[in-house]
């Protein structure tokens, strides 16, 4: 199953137009924060804790999923342990490819290095 996620951030497509952007995925499970913002991603917990097995969580782009670094180490490391995937659509990262496993192989390793 695919489970969309919307955040409001500049830079970054409205929310609407993330929405409009999964559902021509054909995802119908989207999470949306509220756009007062609150301090804790808690509509994204709440996706990463129904994500299952197999499941991948869709985003429109890395910025609008995570807030940084550290955060980044944190939804990986929670996608991983369920062995859930994860896409972007701007961004182009599929972790369910080879480039993309790369890709988080190499973003846990700089994760690790001392700060």
């Amino acid at each position: 199953m695919k489970f969309g996620y919307v955040r409001s951030i500049a830079l970054q497509p409205a929310p609407q137009e993330q929405a409009r952007m999964l559902f021509e995925m054909g995802i119908e499970q989207v999470y949306t924060e509220p756009d007062d913002g609150p301090t804790r991603l808690e509509r994204r917990d709440e996706m990463l804790s129904a994500v299952g097995e197999g499941d991948t969580v869709v985003a429109a782009s890395l910025p609008v999923l995570v807030r940084d670094l550290d955060d980044l180490g944190d939804v990986v490391s929670r996608l991983d342990a369920r062995r859930a995937g994860l896409m972007t659509l701007i961004d182009g990262i599929d972790m369910d490819t080879e480039q993309g496993r790369m890709l988080s192989a190499v973003l846990r390793s700089m994760l690790e290095l001392p700060q």
